[in-house]
């Protein structure tokens, strides 16, 4: 099996695939999992077996015997330009690779003394740039290279978000120092995939004590209605239940409390609010405020940050 062969079964639906493979000397079998879509075999001499399935996700997995084999996809994979941020030096290493819109993930397993290399493909299919309306679509873009592919490469980079001085995630970063930023935190930190969560209005170095920071004119905004700039006033409002958060004064100075209910799916949008005047008027010293007692004390407290949330 070539490389282009591999990836070109990426383009051939499921109802088409198991003709193709048939042709190609594959036979169906019985695999360990029967929910499996597709499971095929095939042998090559007397030695090396070849199994082709399709999992849930779709994805195509092709495992093989030939450990030669194994080495020469993946000298292929690296000729192609797909980007690994580790490096393979032992050919057999668990590793992924990326470019523009196909994946590839290697592994081995090894089964009653039989070692098994593993090629797990698949292509993610990107939305239209018209069709990214607002910040929740960002979501479909779980990966630094497809958000390369999705805004191009010079719209996209790598950089350091810090949590706090001793806290820190690799991240990455499309339109930087724009209207448009914004940060994607990473589950997968090494490989930079699977969204964690994306700071929209935020900074890549939070100030502990900033909290009369600048207003934030980001152009992005929840598909739930929230947007950078938006008053408390109008954020009540659209909840239309009471908004709590910490005081200025204590250590998480304008996040939300936990247990916020109203309107706004708060599982799913975080908020960090910020004030405008609160250094020069007379302020509530409770660690925790309510919207109608902030807007009561005349504060100018409006949304400086948007956290989007992936579903769970």
């Amino acid at each position: 099996m070539e490389l282009k062969e591999l990836t070109g079964l990426l383009d051939i639906p499921l109802n088409k695939l198991d003709n193709i493979l048939q042709k190609k000397g594959f036979k169906k079998y019985q695999p360990p999992n029967p929910s499996a879509p597709l499971s095929m075999i095939r042998s090559h001499g007397d030695s090396i077996l070849q199994f082709f399935t399709v999992d849930s996700t779709k994805k195509r997995i092709y495992e093989t015997t030939s450990a030669n084999e194994f080495r020469s996809l993946q000298e292929e994979i690296r000729n192609a330009g797909f980007f690994s941020p580790k490096e393979d030096a032992t050919n057999i290493q668990s590793l992924v690779y990326q470019k523009q819109v196909i994946t590839i993930e290697t592994a081995t397993r090894t089964e009653d003394s039989i070692t098994y290399y593993i090629l797990i493909t698949s292509r993610k299919d990107l939305p239209k740039k018209k069709e990214m309306a607002f910040a929740e679509d960002l979501l479909q873009t779980d990966s630094h290279e497809y958000l390369s592919e999705m805004f191009g490469r010079s719209n996209v980079k790598t950089d350091i978000f810090y949590y706090d001085e001793n806290d820190s995630s690799r991240c990455s970063v499309i339109f930087p120092n724009t209207n448009l930023e914004a940060i994607f935190i990473w589950k997968d930190e090494i490989n930079l995939r699977h969204i964690d969560f994306i700071v929209i209005g935020g900074s890549l170095r939070p100030a502990q004590n900033d909290v009369l920071a600048a207003q934030s004119f980001n152009l992005w905004r929840s598909q739930q209605g929230p947007y950078c700039g938006m008053s408390l006033q109008d954020l009540e409002r659209l909840n239309r239940e009471p908004i709590r958060f910490f005081n200025w004064n204590t250590e998480s100075a304008g996040y939300l409390t936990p247990k916020n209910e109203g309107q706004i799916d708060f599982k799913k949008l975080g908020l960090v609010l910020n004030c405008m005047n609160c250094g020069f008027i007379k302020v509530s010293q409770d660690p925790v405020l309510d919207s109608a007692t902030a807007i009561e004390e005349m504060q100018k407290v409006y949304i400086t940050t948007l956290i989007i949330i992936p579903d769970k």
